[in-house]
């Protein structure tokens, strides 16, 4: 566990954040979100290809035997700040107000969908996806005031927000199943049942860190902290259990 642990904490050192959280135990296998350059690079494992972000880049690598090769690559039109794999769609936050999908194909190819999904506004930092529904982490444009909302796509693309959470200053988000996690700086985590988005029930508050950033690895909740790393035991999630501090 100690080596474990040790592990964690070089990537976060190393590259400012990381993951392989899948908030979704039936397509685990799936997806794989690693953070190789802070939110400005992403990786996500999908029918046995892997589909990396950077920039404006958008490329397709194959795997055979213990090579990779590059099969194919896309120039968007912007940068792509963040972005999130559902059980069928890459979603890509493009820019400011707008999110974007793709479908991944079971042949490992990239439809490009045509319609964008206006976020009023706001700008998404982090966000997961599941069935239409989404869990934001997102400040308002011209504001340094960040929240976090559920949201709901309606039938003119728009997001509308389904549930809000008063916090004190937010800065991080995860989702597994129906759990969702949020990192509220010195008031420490907390953990809410998601399972109807229009009525998210506290069902945790972790008060013994203070939280910057969270990841989820299996039954692993890890906690970025002031100069510490904590990680706690969530197989039993009425009964979460610190395991160790890093210093």
């Amino acid at each position: 566990m100690k080596q474990l642990l040790l592990f964690y904490l070089i990537i976060l050192l190393s590259y400012g954040c990381f993951g392989f959280d899948c908030p979704y135990d039936d397509y685990r296998n799936d997806r794989l979100d690693i953070f190789l350059n802070t939110r400005y690079s992403q990786a996500f494992v999908k029918y046995d290809k892997m589909y990396v972000t950077k920039g404006n880049s958008f490329v397709t690598y194959g795997t055979s035997g213990n090579s990779v090769t590059n099969q194919e690559s896309a120039q968007l039109s912007h940068p792509i700040l963040s972005a999130c794999l559902d059980t069928t769609n890459l979603v890509f936050y493009l820019y400011s107000d707008r999110l974007k999908s793709y479908t991944v194909n079971t042949d490992g190819s990239v439809s490009n969908n045509s319609s964008f999904i206006n976020t009023n506004n706001s700008e998404i930092l982090k966000f997961f996806v599941k069935d239409s529904i989404f869990f934001t982490f997102q400040h308002t444009q011209y504001s340094e005031d960040k929240e976090v909302q559920i949201l709901e796509i309606d039938q003119s693309d728009n997001l509308n927000t389904t549930a809000t959470f008063d916090l004190l200053a937010p800065k991080d988000i995860a989702l597994q199943n129906q759990y969702f996690f949020i990192a509220d700086y010195t008031n420490g985590i907390y953990v809410y049942d998601v399972s109807n988005p229009y009525n998210p029930i506290k069902i945790k508050h972790i008060l013994e860190v203070t939280s910057n950033q969270i990841e989820l690895s299996g039954n692993h909740l890890i906690s970025l902290g002031e100069n510490m790393v904590t990680v706690f035991d969530i197989s039993d999630i009425n009964n979460i259990k610190k395991i160790e501090d890093i210093l």
